[in-house]
């Protein structure tokens, strides 16, 4: 297939490149050492590491997990990388609150290990793995994100993220950048890994409502994904291109659709249906929650809100909390076109939660209309004592914090 870029109708999605296993809790755990099956495993740039197989977490590393809920987070990545040395501590901190974050916890998960590092301080059967020859590495796109670990410059940012790529194993790129499109190709090269990139190797649009995904193996016309907005098309886009890169896999299109038609994703454009927390709102109202919490996420999450409103048309009140290491003017001028109308709350339970009054202020900057109220809870009961002509449409957004509150507080915890 031609390298030309052929144009997307699909969206660039938030950028997210931790994922978390769904437990059946009922909120996030604040004793971890009551919490069961609990093993770390992140994407640590060069190198992914696991701490392997226990029921409880041994000892020597309750105070390690319980330092991720400590206020002053920099001594703890410091406190972090003194215990392991070898691990980047910042990266698995970002794994670990997002699990946290959404009432999660952390299940063992298979371990390709070649090498294995031991510390004298481990309990006898524990040891840290790392994956030497994972069969790809994937990189979703690369956005202005957690900074404070990974540097003030796409470039460098960039970087971090292209330290995944392993030597001679299949590298899968979402579209990016041509900043990180160019850091991505330059450590590819040096690695000497095929580079599969959207727009370049592989391409997905969005045709008469369906996924039409097409690469120099052939074309297949697909369902929709059940996830909600057009970023959603290029997320599995990027799923069915790393699984085509693999020779040993040959995958029938009905499996793809029953993948994307099946999958679940908490807090990513959710839709709240029912619950306590919605039964609090205006009757009618629709209630989405999304995680997103930097600037790509806000666009992502407004560009799917302007798609339901071109299907149905309904006033949009979106209510905004936020962490205090985040740009709440970058994430909500995404939204400027198209409401008027921001409630600022706090994240209960987080020490380095946003103050309401500063995502005020960030509104109020950008023209909008913005109250503060206590809660999400007290927010919604606010905007059911509106008059509206049309039930309204209501975004919670802004954390994946936030968002574990509202499944909790819902009844409808991811698992």
């Amino acid at each position: 297939m031609s390298r030309s870029k052929r144009k997307s109708d699909g969206v660039p999605p938030a950028h997210a490149n931790v994922t978390a296993a769904k437990a059946p809790s009922q909120q996030a755990p604040t004793d971890l050492a009551q919490v069961p099956n609990i093993t770390l495993n992140a994407s640590l740039g060069s190198d992914s590491f696991a701490i392997g197989k226990h029921t409880q977490p041994p000892k020597f590393l309750i105070p390690f997990l319980q330092q991720f809920r400590h206020r002053n987070l920099r001594k703890s990545f410091q406190a972090a990388a003194q215990r392991f040395p070898k691990i980047r501590s910042g990266r698995i901190v970002i794994a670990v609150r997002a699990a946290l974050a959404l009432g999660c916890t952390v299940h063992p998960r298979s371990v390709l290990a070649r090498k294995n590092y031991f510390y004298p301080d481990l309990p006898k059967g524990y040891q840290i793995s790392q994956f030497e020859q994972p069969l790809a590495t994937v990189l979703t796109p690369i956005s202005m994100d957690h900074m404070e670990f990974l540097g003030d410059a796409l470039t460098a940012i960039a970087g971090e993220k292209a330290a995944i790529i392993k030597r001679n194993v299949p590298a899968i790129s979402a579209e990016q950048t041509a900043e990180a499109a160019a850091v991505i190709e330059q450590s590819a090269r040096r690695m000497h890994a095929p580079l599969h990139a959207a727009g370049q190797d592989w391409h997905v649009n969005v045709e008469r409502g369906r996924l039409v995904y097409q690469d120099d193996r052939g074309l297949m016309d697909l369902v929709a994904p059940r996830l909600f907005g057009r970023h959603q098309f290029d997320n599995a886009g990027l799923a069915i291109a790393t699984l085509r890169a693999l020779p040993r896999f040959r995958i029938e299109p009905s499996a793809f659709e029953a993948g994307i038609v099946n999958t679940e994703w908490p807090a990513r454009m959710q839709r709240l249906a029912s619950g306590p927390l919605v039964e609090q709102g205006p009757g009618g109202c629709e209630i989405w929650l999304d995680g997103g919490h930097n600037a790509d996420g806000g666009r992502v999450a407004a560009t799917a809100l302007g798609d339901l409103e071109e299907r149905v048309s309904r006033p949009l009140v979106v209510i905004v909390g936020m962490m205090a290491n985040k740009d709440p003017s970058a994430f909500l001028a995404n939204f400027a076109g198209l409401t008027r109308h921001i409630i600022a709350v706090p994240i209960p339970d987080q020490d380095n939660a946003m103050l309401p009054e500063r995502v005020a202020d960030a509104a109020r900057a950008l023209g909008m209309r913005v109250q503060i109220a206590d809660g999400v809870e007290a927010a919604l009961r606010g905007i059911a004592r509106l008059a509206y002509e049309v039930p309204p449409r209501i975004l919670i957004a802004g954390s994946l914090y936030l968002a574990g509150h509202v499944l909790a507080l819902n009844g409808t915890p991811p698992g």
